[in-house]
This record gives C-alpha cells, structure tokens and sequence, in this order.
C-alpha cells in the first residue's frame, strides 16, 4: 500500500503525490464515460519533488492533460457529447480504440 498525497503541502510529508486528483469529473471532465457520467480511471503517481516547482497556489499540479484528439472519440447519441470510441461496442460495427481516454503529464526541468 503507497500513502499518496492529493495535494503537494510539506506538512502533510508524503513524498508521493498523484497527480490526477486535479482532473475534476464534476465539471464534464474524465477519461471514462458510462452512463451518462465522466469518471476518472487514471493514476500518475510520481515523487513530489519532481512536480513541486509545477504546483499552483492552490496545491495543484495542473499540467495534466487528457489526450482527447477527434480520431479517438464519437458522438453518443442517448448523451449528444463526444466520448471515446470503445473498442468494441454491441451494435456498432467499427472498431474503436479504447473505452478509456489516455492522460499524460507534462514535467518541466
């Protein structure tokens, strides 16, 4: 089991954050999508002195990014949003990609 920080704050004194906990499905953001909701499946778990300098004021890495290009998504009908294109979907002849979008970070040195 790792003890893992949500937030970069040396009282906390977790070497380990994830850098994930920024990504907020609430506000039509994820990396899955299910029934209506986007949920986040990911976790970018790094050494919080790697990402410290990057870490806004307020105690958030915000360099991470969902990798959303057009190729990787349709349009749901039932939804009327963008959401990825599933591998395999029963009815859908074509073949997608994944049901979950992949999220990179950015680290600057």
């Amino acid at each position: 089991m790792l003890k893992v920080g949500n937030k970069i704050d040396s009282s906390y004194g977790w070497p380990l954050y994830d850098c994930d906990s920024y990504v907020d499905c609430r506000k039509g953001e994820g990396t899955e999508f299910y029934r209506g909701e986007w949920s986040r499946f990911i976790q970018i778990i790094v050494n919080s002195s790697l990402v410290a300098k990057q870490v806004a004021s307020d105690g958030y890495f915000h360099d991470i990014h969902i990798f959303k290009p057009d190729w990787l998504l349709k349009e749901d009908q039932t939804y009327h949003q963008m959401i990825p294109h599933r591998t395999f979907e029963e009815g859908d002849s074509t073949l997608g990609f994944s049901d979950h979008l992949p999220v990179y970070i950015q680290i600057k040195f």
